[in-house]
């Protein structure tokens, strides 16, 4: 098995799905799970549940399972105002915000260069609107100027999810590479909610168009 790709919820799965052959499905400690070939390359499909934990749990599944060489994080996510719906955003980096221990510095978990520079190479090519920066994971959904600003300010981080960084710290210790690719849905202001409902279908298949086109290259 060469690549897993991590989806939160249905819709990004089921859009992940539709550019898949040969799917067979299979459910391993209560992660569901689909392997099949997606752009000619072998890949396991996994629908993790949204949250840290779900995530955390999903990717260590997936590398129990079958020692991918690379994770994808697929979905999509809230951005700040500079990016616009439909932004395809690259996390070159996430970092957990609810996160803290006293006397510990924050801890960032980079992307793998060679993922990073594949997914940014797919977006040239859809001539799609991209940006690749820190993106923020923690269990709750960003909303307000406030909060985003905060975000901002101290982790520099410009994208905001619930999956990334936990995806990503799991990779890190096992010594998987990995990289985040999320459509930014809404910008978490006061039509943050309505945003991200409208956009999320659109979201969910440009996620997954990208990653179908940056699996064509590996």
């Amino acid at each position: 098995m060469k690549t897993a790709i991590i989806c939160a919820m249905e819709r990004e799965s089921d859009a992940l799905l539709g550019y898949a052959q040969n799917v067979r499905a299979e459910k391993r400690s209560g992660v569901e799970i689909y392997t099949g070939t997606i752009s000619g390359k072998e890949v396991a499909v996994c629908r993790s549940g949204v949250g840290k934990a779900f995530a955390a749990a999903a990717t260590a599944v997936l590398i129990e399972r079958f020692s991918p060489e690379a994770i994808i994080s697929s979905g999509v996510a809230g951005g700040d105002a500079s990016l616009k719906p439909g932004t395809v955003f690259i996390a070159s980096r996430s970092v957990e915000h609810d996160y803290f221990v006293p006397d510990e510095q924050v801890r960032y978990f980079p992307s793998d260069q060679t993922l990073l520079y594949r997914a940014q190479e797919a977006c040239l090519s859809e001539k799609c609107e991209f940006f690749a920066g820190t993106i923020a994971s923690g269990d709750c959904f960003v909303t307000g100027e406030q909060k985003i600003a905060e975000f901002k300010n101290r982790f520099s981080a410009l994208a905001f999810d619930m999956e990334c960084a936990a995806i990503m710290k799991i990779c890190a210790a096992a010594g998987v590479k990995s990289v985040c690719i999320r459509v930014i849905s809404d910008n978490g202001n006061d039509d943050g909610m309505k945003s991200y409902y409208d956009f999320l279908d659109r979201a969910a298949h440009r996620s997954a168009h990208i990653i179908a086109k940056m699996l064509e290259k590996m």
